[in-house]
């Protein structure tokens, strides 16, 4: 995000996601087209989610799972809403800003578009999912639909 926000410039789309998803950017174009019109907050672009996307999800309180995440590191029994996805530069460099004071959670997706988003006050309605057409395909090739 750091070297995002020093080199871009704020219109430009930035997206995080996993290292094995091949985003089908025609589509995510599509989505981010159909989606502007309802976002009149300047500085505030929607989170495309691009792959995975949750809402009502749980963090794994079993301490044998990779993705473990103790009472004392989040103590909120549900995750906000959040995803894998697009948005701008701009909104990027207010999560940018908000990372540099709160405690870094290793669950990248949730920190950066869920506790991030919330402590920011962006609203849910800020996290556009895709449920028509996928936009990304998973290494095994799998269709991704968020």
């Amino acid at each position: 995000m750091q070297w995002a926000v020093e080199n871009l410039h704020n219109h430009t789309l930035y997206s995080i996601g996993d290292d094995d998803v091949l985003v089908i950017l025609a589509q995510l174009h599509s989505l981010i087209e159909e989606n502007r019109p309802r976002f009149t907050v300047p500085t505030i672009f929607p989170i495309i989610c691009v792959y995975g996307g949750k809402v009502n999800d749980y963090p794994a309180r079993n301490s044998k799972s990779k993705y473990y995440i103790s009472k004392e590191q989040y103590a909120d029994n549900v995750w906000p809403r959040y995803c894998l996805g697009a948005t701008t530069v701009a909104t990027v460099s207010q999560f940018y800003a908000k990372s540099k004071t709160e405690p870094y959670l290793a669950m990248d997706d949730v920190w950066i578009t869920g506790i991030l988003r919330k402590k920011l006050n962006i609203s849910d309605d800020a996290i556009v999912f895709h449920k028509k057409t996928g936009i990304a395909i998973h290494k095994f090739g799998k269709l991704i639909i968020s």
